[in-house]
């Protein structure tokens, strides 16, 4: 079948306005060719149309006798309307058929239609019944389909399009399905639904109507209806109904999903969240979620029941209304008076909890259970009535812990409240800019009238446009909107709020006095003085910064916030996002951040110390002063900036900058043992895993850890448990403390401390210090000259490699000096003393030593010791000298020698050298004790084989 293409070039409708209105009447030729005829109506003379085709002929009346159209143009005043083309019809037809009974039906039977509306713009394009399958495009400006009869497709457009069956007669209800893009007319014709479609109006009989995932509008009109708006927020309309007949008034119950038309006809409502009735009297039933009800005319009662805060919106209209909050739990609930044409007199009495509102020559209203949405509070409930554009008068009494709002429009309006510290007068709607002086109780509302304010009222929320707003004595709030604001708070802890939805960020300085604000992509600056409290943007990542010296305090809310840091004892509430705590700019003398405590102690260097009180705050930086910053319990960033810092990890995932300066991170407070690698900027633990960036020192926790350093100077710390500690290079000084702990030195100048317990420590490479402390310890001194430190209790001490000193302190300890000439004391206890190689000073301190000097040689000092001595052929031998000698108490060993005889092996190897008895046993195998003399040599000084 042909298809004919109908373009619409305004918002008429094509089949009415068109052939209607070009061809029913009388027509006149204004000039005719071959191929084009123009004519147009005598009735409209502003409506005139040009016939094209071919071979067109007329006789001397004017008449058609041949030819073939092929298009036709529609003009009004000049005006193209509308084209049809792809016709072939016969001129002589066309003409016959105007007038007649069937028209031009028997032309159009032979063609589908396609109507084109994608050309209009910024009007509503009109689709009527072309008695064909038709095919309507909808325009950017919106479409209003009604194509009757005939297997028709609908396309949606970027317009408020609706497809409507209430003039069909096909004897059936129709069906709508707009998420599957089907529908039956009332014909039984399936039709195709394709774009995007937002309103139906149904039939006189029985519809089923489903919405989509937009916005739907849905009229039903006569019949028992079958509605439902599926997703998106949906109205239902009644309003129409007594334009077709149903002038009753209407009972909608979203809760129940039931209705009652205006027609008397039983409908069943799902998933709709807006209502609008009749101008007779409603009852209307909201449910918990949020509901737009408009009463309209007549003596209505409405209910909406409740909502999760996002608000019921009620347009009583004129009448007597009745409204009902005895369903309110936590809602916010909002009544609305700018149709009404007179002023009115609103008294809201939260006390005694009662509600009237006087609407003059249109009607009286009660609100019933009015302290419901008053008692629900100022986070998700409240109740807010909008005035009249004309003189209202507000008589407000609250009950405390009510809270309540409300805007007189335009007009001069008085607002007498009594009790109303939890109340707001609201100027958002204000034409123009506003000025709201709460000191002498006057308002300049923006719209040419000037308000009355008798009594406290605690917050004002200003207009889109430059507001002026002053404070009194009180503690007041002030919301800013769009538009270079003042705000003077006046005296009292005021606030400024700027957690407005349309606020992209804001950038507040309370010491500046300014704030430089994105509105919806617009920047604006406000001039703020005495404000004490700031409210940041709800999802904008803002920076507040609060008076220096003052008591401030700032809230964050949503968005990464950034808090600068001033002087005076301040609250500060990051709130939700990853917000910042900046002291990176401050002068201070020292700082102590606690995120876990929420406390934040600083020293400025000019204005004395304060505490801040600090809440959901991510990430800390600090100042150039030697800062202690502690992170929160479910993971912080701190950034210790210049100074030597501490920063505490806690539980959570961790981001440490230790800055400029020796910074140390501390682990003292972990549930479980800890893995840090500085080298590799990161640990590991039972309370998550941290990054580590320019960190020198560690402190351990209470368990097993792992501690490794860097190549730089590190500190580590291991705390209690049993920890093994590495150095990476750098000079570095190790404690083990409580635990049997493993430390191992690199290269550079290291100091150990094992403290307490059984240890182990490795010098490796350097000229290190090892203190082994109590316990059983085990000390290597490693590759240079070491001091090691045996401490308390037995201990094996080695020197290995370098000349090293080393100290056994109290304990029977081993030790061994290694290959160069080492200083070896055995303290106190029973010690056994091994020189190894080189030259070594050995001195066995209190207790029954074996000293054993080794290849090299050495010097003994003892007391009650046991010197033992072998041949250079050994490995040992050499030259000793034994200076303490105490005769009968010490003893030399010979046992490598296994002489038998001591008279015979040694005694005649024995001789007085001055003060002193020389053994030489040959080789360079020589013995010197000195103030000892052979003739006090016996058999009891020494030990044979």
């Amino acid at each position: 079948m042909p298809t004919a293409t109908a373009t619409i070039y305004t918002g008429e409708n094509f089949a009415d306005f068109t052939f209607d209105a070009l061809f029913d009447g009388d027509l006149e030729v204004t000039s005719a060719s071959s191929t084009a005829i123009e004519l147009y109506n005598t009735d409209f003379p502003d409506r005139s149309g040009i016939l094209r085709g071919t071979g067109f002929s007329l006789n001397s009346d004017e008449e058609p006798t041949g030819g073939t159209m092929t298009s036709i143009e529609f003009y009004d005043n000049g005006g193209l309307v509308a084209t049809l083309s792809g016709i072939s019809f016969s001129l002589v037809a066309f003409a016959n058929g105007l007038g007649t009974d069937d028209g031009l039906d028997p032309l159009f039977d032979g063609y589908d239609l396609i109507q084109d509306a994608s050309n209009v713009d910024l009007a509503e394009a009109d689709f009527g019944d072309s008695g064909m399958d038709d095919t309507a495009i909808a325009g950017p400006g919106g479409s209003f389909m009604s194509l009757n009869e005939g297997t028709d497709t609908y396309v949606g457009g970027v317009g408020f399009d609706q497809i409507t069956f209430h003039e069909e007669d096909g004897g059936n209800g129709a069906s709508v399905d707009l998420a599957a893009g089907t529908a039956t007319d009332t014909y039984g014709n399936v039709e195709t639904i394709s774009g995007t479609i937002e309103a139906l109006r149904g039939s006189t009989w029985d519809d089923t109507f489903y919405g989509d995932s937009n916005d739907n509008m849905m009229r039903g009109l006569e019949g028992d209806d079958y509605l439902d708006g599926r997703d998106g927020i949906d109205l239902l309309r009644y309003d129409r109904d007594a334009n077709y007949g149903g002038f009753a008034g209407v009972t909608v119950n979203l809760l129940s999903g039931t209705a009652t038309d205006g027609f008397g006809d039983s409908d069943t409502i799902l998933n709709f969240e807006n209502v609008r009735g009749t101008e007779s009297n409603d009852i209307i039933t909201g449910d918990s979620g949020s509901n737009d009800i408009r009463g309209l005319g007549g003596d209505d009662t409405i209910n909406p029941y409740d909502n999760d805060g996002a608000g019921d919106l009620i347009v009583a209209g004129t009448g007597f209304d009745t409204i009902i909050y005895s369903d309110n739990v936590s809602g916010y609930q909002e009544i609305q008076y700018r149709d009404i044409a007179e002023g009115v007199t609103i008294t809201i009495d939260g006390i005694n909890n009662t509600g009237t509102v006087d609407k003059g020559s249109t009607g009286f209203d009660t609100i019933t259970d009015v302290e419901m949405p008053l008692y629900a509070g100022d986070t998700t409930g409240g109740l807010g009535i909008n005035g009249t554009n004309y003189n209202d008068v507000y008589n407000i009494t609250l009950a405390s812990g009510q809270w309540m709002e409300f805007a007189g429009g335009a007009g001069n309006d008085t607002f007498n409240l009594l009790n109303t510290q939890s109340s707001r007068l609201d100027y958002s709607n204000a034409s123009d800019s506003v000025t709201v002086n709460l000191a002498t109780g006057i308002a300049s509302d923006g719209d040419g009238g000037t308000d009355t304010i008798n009594g406290d009222l605690w917050e004002v929320r200003g207009s889109d446009y430059n507001d002026n707003l002053i404070g009194s004595s009180n503690d007041e709030s002030f919301i800013a909107r769009s538009g270079d604001d003042s705000i003077n708070g006046g005296g009292g802890f005021d606030r400024l709020r700027y957690d407005r939805n349309d606020y992209d960020m804001v950038d507040v300085d309370l010491t500046a006095g300014l704030a430089t604000t994105i509105w919806n992509g617009t920047e604006y600056i406000d001039t703020i003085v005495n404000i004490e409290h700031v409210r940041g943007s709800r999802t904008g990542d803002d920076i507040l910064k609060g008076l220096e010296g003052a008591e401030d305090r700032l809230q964050g809310r949503g968005g990464d916030d950034t808090f600068i840091a001033t002087s005076g004892a301040d609250t500060i509430e990051g709130e939700d996002g990853i917000d910042t705590l900046d002291y990176t700019d401050a002068a201070l003398a020292s700082l102590n951040v606690d995120l876990e405590a929420g406390s934040a102690t600083a020293n400025w260097s000019t204005d004395g110390s304060f505490t801040d009180s600090v809440s959901s705050i991510e990430i800390v930086k600090g100042s150039s002063a030697s800062d202690t910053l502690a992170a929160a319990a479910s993971g912080s960033t701190l950034y210790g900036n210049d100074g030597n810092d501490m920063l505490v990890s806690r539980a959570g995932d961790d981001a440490l900058y230790g800055g400029d300066g020796v910074d140390e991170v501390s682990y003292d407070g972990a549930s479980g043992g800890v893995e840090v690698y500085l080298n590799s900027e990161i640990s590991r633990g039972a309370d998550g895993d941290d990054e580590l960036y320019d960190i020198e020192n560690v402190q351990g926790s209470d368990f097993d850890d792992r501690l490794v350093g860097t190549a730089e100077d590190n500190l580590l710390v291991g705390g209690t448990g049993n920890d093994i500690i590495k150095g990476k290079g750098g000079d570095d000084t190790f404690y083990g403390n409580a635990g049997d702990d493993t430390i191992r030195g690199a290269e550079g100048v290291d100091i150990m401390y094992g403290h307490r317990d059984n240890d182990t420590l490795l010098g490796l490479e350097g000229d290190d210090f090892l203190y082994g402390g109590n316990g059983t310890d085990y000390l290597y001194g490693g590759l240079d000259s070491d001091y090691i430190d045996g401490g308390a209790n037995d201990d094996f001490l080695r020197g290995n490699r370098g000349g090293d000193t080393i100290d056994g302190g109290s304990g029977n300890d081993d030790i061994r000096g290694g290959g160069n000439g080492d200083i070896l004391d055995g303290g106190y206890g029973d010690d056994f003393i091994l020189g190894e190689g080189g030259t070594d000073y050995i001195a066995g301190g209190a207790g029954d030593d074996t000293l054993f000097g080794g290849v090299g040689g050495g010097v003994f000092d003892g007391q009650r010791d046991t010197f033992i001595y072998a041949s250079s052929a050994d490995g040992s031998g050499g030259f000793d000298r034994i200076r303490d000698w105490e005769d009968g108490i010490d003893r030399i060993d010979l046992s490598a020698y296994e002489f038998t005889d001591f008279a015979t092996d040694v005694l005649s190897l024995a001789s007085n050298a001055g003060t002193a008895m020389r053994i030489n046993f040959g080789g360079g195998d020589v013995i010197y004790i000195d103030s000892f003399q052979v003739t006090d040599f016996d058999a009891s000084d020494v030990i044979l084989g």
